[in-house]
């Protein structure tokens, strides 16, 4: 009960003082680099709200990857 106790004590210590900090905008601008079938690289900006499951952006990521030539699939 002690050691419950310690670590509620201890996380409640640490919300409060990460809820005194001022929040972070260092990340509003998100921009992704996409490559288009003509091999136009343009910049789009990644909205905060829109999540996606892991298993997809993992996906995207690979699909970036090979079409830029990082894996060197040509």
């Amino acid at each position: 009960m002690v050691l419950l106790f310690s670590i509620r004590v201890l996380l409640a210590r640490e919300n409060k003082r990460r809820d005194a900090e001022p929040p972070d905008h260092s990340f509003d601008d998100v921009y992704v680099a996409k490559i288009d079938a003509e091999g136009n690289r343009t910049e789009v900006k990644v909205s905060k709200v829109g999540i996606r499951p892991h298993w997809e952006s993992m996906h995207l990521e690979a699909d970036v990857l090979i079409q830029t030539g990082v894996l060197g699939f040509d």
